[in-house]
């Protein structure tokens, strides 16, 4: 998306980022059932299978690295003027002077924290059926409202981020 996006770029990632709160929203309500439905061996082995099934194919035939392989310009416009650049201009950067970068590994380090963090919820609907006794179908309910509010929140930063300067 970065290469397909410069001025809109920050709303790109949003709005992509957004499936991960979609599939967060779903994913619980579509496991319980399964696991209800066909154990939880099964259940997974249909989700495996439905997931490569749907992406594979998705992947294979939609995704293009940058614009200009299908004769298109970043956000739909003519090319950027070559002479004097643009500061929103997308930079090529090699891996050894970005792995010596403190932002690239703040940012690494919070972002796998913000994913550590969400670890437990994974077992918060066997916790709820196992120690509280709610049915897993009812206890799915608690991430997937809880994936609403991430959906709103990456919405709000990718519209924050084309619009706040750094």
């Amino acid at each position: 998306l970065v290469n397909w996006y410069i001025l809109g770029r920050g709303k790109a990632l949003a709005v992509a980022a957004v499936g991960i709160s979609i599939a967060a929203f779903i994913v619980p309500q579509i496991t319980a059932r399964l696991f209800a439905a066909l154990g939880w061996r099964n259940g997974l082995l249909v989700i495996a299978c439905g997931a490569a099934a749907i992406a594979g194919p998705l992947i294979t035939r939609f995704a293009i690295k940058r614009p200009e392989e299908v004769g298109q310009h970043p956000d739909g416009l003519p090319p950027l003027p070559r002479e004097g650049g643009s500061a929103t201009r997308l930079v090529e950067i090699s891996v050894r002077e970005l792995l010596r970068k403190p932002s690239f590994w703040l940012i690494g380090i919070g972002t796998g924290l913000a994913y550590c963090a969400s670890i437990p919820g994974f077992f918060l609907v066997r916790h709820m059926e196992t120690e509280l006794g709610i049915p897993q179908v009812l206890a799915a309910n608690v991430p997937s409202t809880s994936a609403i509010f991430g959906l709103i929140g990456k919405l709000v930063a990718g519209w924050a981020i084309d619009r706040v300067d750094k």
